[in-house]
C-alpha cells in the first residue's frame, strides 16, 4: 500500500504540473490556445492574445497570432 500511496501522489503532482503548463499565462483561467509570432510562445487564450501587442513570456513584438488547431 505505501507504494501505491507514493504512485498516487507522483501522479496527483504530474497532473498538476500539466495542467498548469496548459493554463493562460495572462489570466490563468483559460486554456493556451494562440501561438505569438514571431517569438513561438504558446501561452496565452485567445482572448488574451487578442489584447497583447507583445508577449508576456519575452516581450518581444507580436506581428502574427495563430490559434491551435483541436482547441
Amino acid at each position: 500500500m505505501p507504494d501505491e500511496e507514493g504512485e498516487i501522489e507522483e501522479l496527483l503532482a504530474e497532473n498538476r504540473m500539466l495542467m498548469k503548463a496548459r493554463t493562460c499565462k495572462v489570466c490563468m483561467d483559460a486554456e493556451v490556445n494562440t501561438v505569438l509570432l514571431p517569438c513561438g510562445h504558446l501561452v496565452c487564450c485567445a482572448s488574451c492574445a487578442d489584447c497583447a501587442v507583445s508577449c508576456p513570456v519575452c516581450s518581444n513584438h507580436i506581428s502574427e497570432k495563430v490559434k491551435i488547431a483541436g482547441t
